[in-house]
Parts: C-alpha cells; sequence; structure tokens
C-alpha cells in the first residue's frame, strides 16, 4: 500500500560557524529551486552555541539548540508572539548537523560527492552529493513511516544501501506510534567497536546503548550473519518528544544548550544526544547506572563536560533522565545497508577506496566516478 506523500516543513542546518552553515543553507537553497526540497519548506542555519573548546558543544547541545531556534521561527510565522509549542502538532523537521570539515574532497563533508546510482532520481539530472543522498534517503524511506515530529540527521557519514532489498515494517508495526526511534545499520563487531551499538529486548525496546565498546564484549550480543545494530546518526522523536525537549530549556542548567548561553556570556554545557538524551529512553537503563555512565559516554561525544562544573553536569543529567525516562524508545533497523563514517583521521588512499567502493562496479557512471576519484588525488599529490 502506497503510503501518502509527505514533506518537510523545516530543514534546519547546523555548524559549528555560521559561515560554514550559510554556504551549506545557499546549495540546500539551490536544490529547493530545481524541485529537489518542497517550495513550502522553510531552510533555517543555526550556528552552534559558542564553546570555549575545540572539540565543540556536543550532539546534544546542537539539537536543543536547533529545536529552540525552528520552533521560535515557526511561531513567529505562524502568528504567535511568543514561543508556542503548538507549531510541533503538525510538522515534520529535519535537523541536519554538520559538525567539521574534511581533509579531503569538499571541505564541507555533507556536499562529498557520490555515483549518481547512490540516490538515484527519475525527474532531475543532478551531481549527488552527500547531503542529498542523504535528505533523500530521509525524504523518501523514512519520512512517511512515521507521524508527525522532529528528526535528526548527522552528515559525518553515508549510507550506502539497496534500494532494490529496503524492507518497510510490517503492516502490524507501530513506527507511526513511537515516542522515538533509532535508525540502525548492520555492522561486524570490529567496525561496531568504534562507534555505537544498540540493545534490544524482546519486547522491541531498547535495552541499552553501547558507545565504542571493545570488541570482546560486542561478540557476545551479534545476531545472525556476526551483525550488530549500529547507530545510523539518524532518529525520529514524536511530537510528545520534541515538546518535552522544547521544555527543558525552562530549566537554567538546560538553558545554557540554547544560543541564549551566549547572549549572557556563559559557557554552554555540553551534552551528548545519544549517550545521555536517548539513553535516558532506553528500557534497561536505570537511574544509577545512568548518572554514572553520562559523564564520561558526553566526552566521547565531542563535548566539554570537564569545562562545566561536576555539580552543573549532574544537575542537567538528572534533569534529562526525570522529563525524559517515560518515554519508549524503539530502533527500525535496515538491512543490507553499510555506514560510512567520515572520519578525519582517513589517510588519503583510505578516502579514495571507500569512494571508489560505492555503488555497482561495472557502472559506466561508477568507472567514471573512479577515475574523477583518482584524478583529483593525483592532482592533489602533485601540487
Amino acid at each position: 500500500m502506497d503510503k501518502p506523500a509527505k514533506e518537510w516543513t523545516a530543514i534546519v542546518l547546523t555548524s559549528r560557524t555560521l559561515e560554514d552553515g550559510e554556504a551549506i543553507k545557499s546549495e540546500l537553497l539551490t536544490y529547493q529551486k530545481k524541485g529537489f526540497i518542497h517550495q513550502s519548506c522553510i531552510v533555517l542555519v543555526v550556528e552552534d552555541p559558542v564553546s570555549s573548546t575545540s572539540s565543540g558543544v556536543g550532539s546534544g547541545t546542537a539539537t536543543i539548540n536547533a529545536l529552540f531556534y525552528v520552533v521560535e521561527q515557526l511561531s513567529a510565522r505562524r502568528g504567535y508572539h511568543v514561543l508556542s509549542a503548538d507549531v510541533l502538532i503538525d510538522s515534520n523537521i529535519l535537523v541536519l548537523h554538520h559538525g567539521r570539515s574534511y581533509p579531503f574532497g569538499n571541505p564541507l563533508g555533507a556536499f562529498t560527492l557520490l555515483p549518481g546510482h547512490i540516490s538515484p532520481s527519475k525527474d532531475y539530472v543532478e551531481i549527488t552529493t552527500n547531503i542529498l543522498h542523504l535528505y533523500n534517503f530521509a525524504t523518501t524511506k523514512l519520512l512517511p513511516l512515521f507521524g508527525s515530529g522532529f528528526w535528526v540527521c548527522s552528515t559525518d557519514m553515508i549510507i550506502d544501501y539497496d534500494q532494490d532489498a529496503f524492507v518497510e515494517p510490517s503492516t502490524d508495526s507501530s513506527t507511526g506510534e513511537t515516542d522515538a526511534c533509532i535508525i540502525t545499520v548492520p555492522a561486524e563487531p570490529f567496525y561496531a567497536s568504534k562507534h555505537g551499538v544498540v540493545l534490544t529486548g524482546q519486547n522491541g525496546l531498547v535495552q541499552d546503548l553501547l558507545y565504542r565498546a571493545p570488541e570482546s564484549t560486542l561478540q557476545s550480543f551479534t545476531q545472525e550473519g556476526n551483525e550488530l545494530q549500529l547507530i545510523s546518526g539518524i532518529v525520529y522523536m514524536s511530537v510528545g518528544v520534541s515538546e518535552r525537549l522544547l521544555a527543558l530549556q525552562r530549566f537554567p542548567a538546560i538553558e545554557s544548550c540554547t544560543y541564549l548561553s551566549t547572549d549572557v556570556g556563559s559557557e554552554p554545557h555540553s551534552v551528548s544526544f545519544f549517550f545521555d538524551m536517548l539513553l535516558a529512553m532506553s528500557d534497561g537503563i536505570r537511574e544509577e547506572d545512568f548518572m554514572k555512565r553520562g559523564s564520561n559516554i558526553t566526552k566521547g561525544d565531542g563535548g566539554a563536560s570537564g569545562d562545566a562544573s561536576k555539580a552543573m553536569g549532574t544537575n542537567v543529567r538528572r534533569i534529562i533522565w526525570n522529563k525524559m525516562r517515560h518515554f519508549r524508545l524503539s530502533s527500525f533497523h535496515i538491512p543490507f545497508a553499510r555506514h560510512i563514517y567520515l572520519s578525519t583521521d582517513l589517510s588519503a588512499s583510505e578516502y579514495l577506496n571507500i569512494m571508489k567502493s560505492l555503488g555497482d562496479p561495472q557502472s559506466s557512471h561508477s568507472v567514471c566516478f573512479r577515475l574523477l576519484c583518482r584524478s583529483h588525488f593525483v592532482h592533489c599529490a602533485a601540487n
């Protein structure tokens, strides 16, 4: 049964610098003019709260800030004189996190070039970039499966998947009614040990989230084919969860996660989106375990929890636990998919091999793409 077409109400691009954000926004507006993005969609860019550390503010802080900003903008456009969570009720909001630049390819990692057949379009001819691929994937494959809500998507990875083998939830699936859902892809323990893994229970709910767990530990959780459910970097949150997340900014400790902290000159507190916020919703986590794990995990998510007082960090995590705990977190697994992390630690040859591995090696477009990649790196080496 075909699902009705759905469109994004707003796309919010977050960036560490306003300069990078505006550059990406201009490209998104070009996509909109060409018809890839619906004309009614609002395209916004928001700079992450300014942090004194080079590692940034953390994915959770960037997400809270983006949600606060887009609701503020939608409220004003719909005639509200104050910020109103009512604008979330019938909205589909996509947040694209752009975290950093890359040494190879386009300096803005979101615009890493991909073979054209990775994200085919019957109606348009366009050079395929990673951000266009992720947008197309979220819009055509994921958005129709869920109700109105707030989506978070990293641009630090490539999701290479078999479109013909894409499996939608069964007819008795409740994806449209879930509170929050993590999109996962398969990965073997060695690769998963460098990233995050979802553990689910027999009730279908997420029991735990493991971050950079040792390969030996992950072996005991493998499923058929020696695979695990890897966190893809894409998450759906229902209107109810989004409203509660927005309400968190009323607490002074959480308010520091928004641009308001910059306005008053305070240091934004670092929060991990996955391993603080979503971990609190996991069915198998207890409060004592959550409070112990939070501070260590946040550091691993690029945060600066060490710069804030221990008391502040404990207060933030306790607020998150108390307010987000009752929500149910599920996962939607996409088989026949591959997660490719765009690490800044990749060598030129490693990056080239990844780009060459994408898609059908017999495709004429792929052959031309690989030759283009090789020519690019030979030129760089010569200079």
